[in-house]
C-alpha cells in the first residue's frame, strides 16, 4: 500500500495549540485539516509572489 501523506512535526506555543484546537472543534475539523489548508494557501501565495515578483 502506497502512502499519499507524510508526517511533519512542528513545535508551537501551548497557547497557539489550544487556540487551534478550539477553532478546529468549532469548525468540526481536525487540526491536521486546518494546518494542511493553511500550508496549501501559503504555497499558493508564495508561488503567486514568485511569479509576480512581489516581495514577501
Amino acid at each position: 500500500m502506497q502512502k499519499n501523506t507524510e508526517r511533519l512535526t512542528i513545535l508551537i506555543a501551548p497557547s497557539t495549540k489550544q487556540r487551534l484546537e478550539q477553532v478546529a472543534e468549532e469548525e468540526d475539523k481536525t487540526t491536521s485539516q486546518i494546518i494542511r489548508r493553511l500550508i496549501k494557501l501559503y504555497l499558493i501565495e508564495a508561488e503567486t509572489r514568485r511569479l509576480t515578483g512581489e516581495p514577501e
